[in-house]
């Protein structure tokens, strides 16, 4: 009569049981524990304790606890009260021999900020320890299949910075302390680069001109045409530096820069006979542009 009884409860509430699996809602249960409904809420775990600091609710997941092994529960899904208003959710591992030997390892406030490995995260996304991206990653920007990191903003670092690639940065590259350069440093397209002794940044341009002249008198004088620099300076000063591929009395003249066209990036050169005879010469020279 008893079990008669037990069944027309369990039937009046909907429990059905077969082959020691329990249905709540379906017919046919496919579990131990099979949950059915037309309803948003199915399972509901309760702390009949209020809300508060350390206050939790949860699920633990094992296996064999009735056996002699020391390690018993394998992770947990839990709530854990912040305050009296607020809680996190955590995601527990490291298997343990009891449930309070679980660790948590993700983290979720009501703020949304998300810890992993940090139960009180201060950013919406809070990692001790180190991370890995498989793939691209985007910062206030979708990824860029071109780039590993794409980033929107300014970014600091506050230790070293590797690059072991091309560092191509499109806008002013500001350094605020020394840098060092273990390598080749080039700058837009081979171009040298100056630092005055007022610390302004400057341009160098290295070209080459050449000069001859036949039976050049003592004393005389003849002027070259314009030397273009091909390089955009608003104020410059041009050296005359050394010989090469030289013949003749090359030796005997004095080449000095004049007409300095700062605004067409040009000058002349004049070409002087310092001896006391006449003198034939060909000779290359190599001429240094430097300025800002």
């Amino acid at each position: 009569m008893k079990s008669i009884t037990v069944m027309l409860l369990l039937l009046g509430a909907g429990i059905i049981t077969r082959a020691q699996n329990v249905g709540i809602g379906p017919t046919d249960p496919v579990s131990p524990l099979h949950l059915s409904a037309n309803a948003v809420h199915l399972l509901t775990v309760e702390n009949t304790n209020a809300l508060g600091t350390g206050i939790q609710s949860g699920i633990n997941f094992a296996a064999g606890i009735g056996s002699v092994n020391t390690i018993k529960y394998t992770g947990a899904i839990r709530t854990t009260g912040t305050s009296s208003s607020e809680a996190r959710l955590g995601l527990f591992t490291f298997a343990s021999g009891s449930p309070s030997g679980l660790a948590e390892r993700l983290s979720i406030l009501d703020n949304g900020n998300v810890g992993i490995n940090n139960t009180n995260p201060s950013y919406k996304l809070t990692v001790e320890g180190s991370g890995y991206f498989s793939t691209y990653v985007g910062i206030q920007t979708p990824p860029n299949s071109s780039y590993s990191l794409s980033v929107v903003g300014p970014s600091r670092y506050y230790d070293d910075l590797r690059v072991d690639g091309i560092l191509n940065p499109n806008n002013t590259l500001a350094i605020g302390n020394n840098t060092t350069i273990e390598g080749t440093l080039t700058v837009s397209n081979g171009k040298g680069i100056v630092r005055s002794v007022s610390a302004t940044q400057m341009k160098i341009k290295r070209m080459t001109v050449g000069f001859s002249a036949t039976n050049l008198g003592a004393g005389a004088t003849i002027e070259s045409g314009f030397l273009n620099f091909a390089e955009d300076f608003t104020a410059v000063t041009v050296i005359v530096g050394q010989a090469f591929s030289s013949t003749g009395d090359w030796g005997k003249i004095l080449v000095v820069p004049f007409e300095v066209d700062e605004t067409n990036d040009r000058c002349r050169f004049v070409i002087t006979n310092v001896s006391s005879s006449a003198v034939t010469f060909s000779s290359s020279y190599e001429v240094i542009a430097i300025g800002n």
